[in-house]
């Protein structure tokens, strides 16, 4: 089974602060076909799904987002793991004074 990519209560409903559709967004076709998938067992939905996130990409409604990577610097400490997407946990940290 595949798994979504777009999760449909982010996408659909009241925008915040009443509801959680983060980008206020009112996809009919998306509401149409992603309610009917909600309903489908298993595998029987997939292609559903995959219609419904085709109706949002097809009318252009998520808006794509890009990450700039976050600088680290070290002034008397090491990392024992290598930061990883900008994220450095705390537990990789050595001070060596």
């Amino acid at each position: 089974m595949k798994v979504r990519s777009v999760s449909a209560t982010a996408v659909t409903g009241p925008p915040k602060p009443e509801g959680v559709n983060f980008a206020s967004l009112d996809n009919k076709k998306y509401i149409e076909l992603s309610t009917e998938a909600s309903i489908l067992p298993g595998d029987e939905s997939c292609k559903v799904w995959e219609e419904s996130e085709r109706a949002l990409f097809n009318d252009v409604d998520p808006l794509p987002v890009s990450n700039t990577p976050a600088h680290m610097f070290f002034n008397g400490a090491t990392s024992i793991y290598p930061p990883s997407s900008g994220i450095l946990p705390g537990s990789a940290i050595r001070v060596l004074k």
